[in-house]
């Protein structure tokens, strides 16, 4: 987005306790040392064009099908990290866990979508999922960290994002 300042991580790691940081470039030198191979795409993933592969697995999301979106959406991922979907799939990846109450694999998604992805429209949502998941996980003091970073590099987030980040900071505490 043009005129927005680079996001700068200077309140503390967002990367989750037990969630080590990869990039793309460390999973494919995984890849080459023995790290289990990705599996192949079952059938909500195979065929189609990124439009329709992301279509169908938000499909599974807004039928309640967490499981099945969940991976349809991780192929999603996987298959097209640089398609301009893929920041919001990466979102909706997190929401498949945070409904699902895995708060942990939740912020690990939302961690991984911001980093990934700091100029996805879904940036500023990435943050305060994050923090609202850390939060859950028991995780005051990174929830807060989360929150704060979405201060910093979004000071205007949009209003909804601004009231739902300054609930959450003020039920917290931060």
């Amino acid at each position: 987005m043009p005129g927005r300042p680079e996001p700068t991580p200077i309140f503390g790691t967002l990367t989750p306790p037990g969630a080590p940081p990869t990039s793309p470039e460390q999973a494919a030198a995984n890849a080459g040392r023995g790290a289990p191979a990705a599996s192949p795409p079952g059938p909500a993933q195979s065929g189609g064009s990124p439009t329709e592969q992301y279509n169908r697995a938000f499909g599974l999301l807004k039928q309640a099908n967490y499981p099945a979106a969940e991976e349809a959406l991780k192929a999603f991922v996987e298959q097209h990290p640089r398609d301009p979907m893929a920041g919001s799939a990466q979102y909706w990846l997190g929401e498949t866990y945070y409904t699902r109450g895995k708060y942990i694999e939740a912020a690990g998604a939302f961690a991984e979508g911001y980093k990934r992805y700091p100029k996805s429209p879904k940036a500023p949502e990435q943050l305060l999922k994050l923090g609202m998941a850390l939060a859950r996980a028991n995780q005051k003091q990174n929830a807060c960290i989360a929150l704060g970073q979405l201060d910093h590099d979004f000071p205007n987030p949009g209003a909804t994002v601004k009231e739902r980040a300054n609930t959450e900071k003020k039920r917290l505490g931060c």
